[in-house]
């Protein structure tokens, strides 16, 4: 159990020590996905972040990917941070109110 938990945790984007380890804050990440890089949903969200396609793309993210779960957790991380800006982008996520 303990070698799965720490491959978990040094599989999951790092980004400011405020936001436990992720781009954006980690309630929202928890909520969205469970910190899991999840396949398209129905309404086709994916990755930790769970970024629609269109949101995906318009961000950049096409560079990495076609779709957020098949770019790398650096990856998403970086454009979750460009789509949240400071939390103007809040409302991108059901799980922060938006």
């Amino acid at each position: 159990v303990a070698r799965v938990e720490s491959g978990k945790a040094a599989a999951a984007p790092k980004a400011s020590a405020t936001s436990g380890g992720w781009a954006i804050p980690s309630s929202v990440v928890q909520c969205e996905s469970g910190g899991w890089n999840r396949g398209p949903n129905s309404a086709g969200a994916s990755g930790y972040y769970q970024i629609i396609p269109s949101t995906w793309q318009a961000y950049g993210g096409g560079q990495y990917a076609a779709s957020a779960y098949q770019a790398t957790a650096q990856q998403q991380a970086a454009i979750a941070s460009r789509i949240w800006a400071g939390g103007s982008g809040a409302s991108q996520w059901v799980c922060a109110g938006g």
